[in-house]
């Protein structure tokens, strides 16, 4: 993901957690294109023994053509595992929305309105989808499902009152905390819960059905 400049958080967004809007200038960086899927997070469990999500069974996910789909009921604890051992990490939030949303001022990552079409959502009784189902809805920066399907744990701690005291560099969150942050929203999320500009937040040793994760690099120079 390019470095730049943008305007993160909103005005306009109906909750103060994401005001003021301010600039942040983001370093580049590597990101996922996709969430960590079943499949991926598998063969995590099995190389280090690692507990497996609540709704699996045998060690294994429960259906196997839900391999694509992203892995959830993974705390924040557990995604942080996975990626040390992949040698990543997860994204800060400032970095997602920047991957999420780059320069544009839209709400979503394909533009200003929600589109059934883009991403999964509104769908309380339902479930995930495979990672690559929506390719009308992939970011400038070419990342899929920043917006629907699962929430993704984010590195930051969550405060809401954070972006009034927030660096303009590269800001890695609050110092400390008690609750973890994640974005994007998940299927069972309303057009207002998937916005770009949209701040969620659980408990570290959560789980839910509908939170999973992408990884994200330093980019170094050769």
């Amino acid at each position: 993901v390019a470095g730049g400049t943008f305007e993160m958080g909103s005005a306009t967004s109906g909750h103060t957690d994401g005001q003021p809007e301010h600039k942040v200038t983001i370093t580049q960086f590597y990101l996922d294109q996709y969430e960590v899927t079943n499949l991926q997070y598998k063969d995590f469990v099995d190389a280090t023994d690692h507990r497996v999500p609540v709704h699996w069974r045998n060690r294994t996910f429960p259906e196997a053509r839900r391999a694509n789909h992203p892995v959830v009921n993974v705390s924040w604890e557990d995604a942080k595992a996975y990626a040390d051992w992949i040698g990543k990490r997860l994204p800060t939030e400032a970095e997602w929305e920047w991957a999420a949303r780059g320069t544009q001022t839209w709400d979503y990552p394909w533009g200003r309105n929600c589109n059934p079409d883009c991403a999964n959502y509104d769908n309380p009784d339902g479930k995930t989808t495979d990672v690559d189902k929506f390719p009308r809805g992939q970011s400038a920066s070419g990342a899929w499902d920043m917006c629907g399907n699962v929430g993704e744990w984010v590195n930051d701690w969550y405060d809401d009152q954070y972006y009034q005291s927030s660096t303009d560099l590269d800001p890695q969150g609050p110092p400390s905390g008690n609750r973890k942050g994640y974005r994007g929203g998940g299927f069972q999320g309303n057009r207002m819960d998937i916005r770009t500009v949209a701040r969620h937040f659980a408990m570290a040793a959560t789980s839910q059905e509908y939170i999973g994760f992408r990884c994200a690099m330093d980019y170094e120079d050769d």
